[in-house]
């Protein structure tokens, strides 16, 4: 008689503040994930770029580049045209279009992301293996006669 061999799953938690989801990840996938789906892993990269962004502009050597960068773009754009006068008055029929071709829709559509876990088996979120899931921390007592 032979049984199937599993992988066996290890449950992690979404680092992502709003989404804080467990997921199973198989042994063989598992590559130090910290996030359930790539649109967390982006949103927490597009957020920790920009902490370092913010902490780059609060140092002096940001500042003085700021200053250097103005100080040329003014040099350059020196005899250029600042104020390009007012727009002559339109037809009193104006015309607006909601979700039409001629405009595109201003609905963001939101990315969706991968369900972890769905009822029945647990399933790995990256290759999708069917496995166990095997609890780390159950403590089995010994009965002492």
């Amino acid at each position: 008689m032979s049984f199937a061999v599993e992988d066996i799953l290890s449950l992690r938690v979404c680092r992502l503040r709003e989404c804080g989801r467990i997921f199973c990840i198989c042994r063989s996938c598992y590559r130090g994930q910290r996030y359930c789906s790539p649109h967390c892993r982006h949103t927490a990269r597009r957020r920790q770029l920009k902490a370092a962004n913010l902490r780059y502009r609060r140092t002096t050597e940001a500042r003085l580049d700021q200053r250097d960068r103005q100080r040329a773009w003014r040099q350059r754009h020196k005899q250029s045209v600042m104020d390009q006068g007012s727009i002559a008055p339109q037809s009193a029929a104006v015309s607006v279009c909601h979700d039409s071709p001629c405009c595109p829709s201003t609905a963001v559509s939101e990315e969706k992301t991968m369900v972890a876990h769905v009822y029945g088996r647990p399933r790995c979120v990256i290759c999708g293996r069917i496995g166990r899931f095997v609890n780390p921390f159950l403590i089995r007592r010994r009965h002492n006669p």
